[in-house]
């Protein structure tokens, strides 16, 4: 008679695999804080795609250029700034590493 059949006959459930506990609040939490962020990204990506925003960003991009870094390279990295996907990969990669 192994272990496993001795805690089976004192009516005790054999679980395979170990969970390690976690606070619900911590999971509640972090789940919370995940789906602010989610919204936010969402709240700038609509606002950098709205017609108004982009009719004006170039005056952000004129003012701004260095000598380094000129107007049309400030332009173009604006257009990848402002991508939702990217910005929801990191996030993900964010809260992975947090929920650990």
């Amino acid at each position: 008679m192994g272990a496993n059949d001795i805690i089976a006959s004192e009516g005790l459930r054999v679980i395979d695999e170990f969970f390690a506990p976690s606070s619900t609040d911590m999971v509640q939490g972090l789940t919370a804080e995940y789906r602010r962020d989610r919204q936010r990204i969402a709240e700038v990506v609509e606002l950098a795609t709205r017609p108004d925003f982009r009719s004006v960003w170039h005056y952000f991009t004129a003012g701004n250029a260095t000598e380094d870094r000129g107007r049309t390279s400030l332009e173009r990295s604006a257009e990848q700034m402002f991508r939702e996907e990217g910005a929801v990969c990191a996030l993900n990669a964010r809260y992975c590493v947090r929920a650990d």
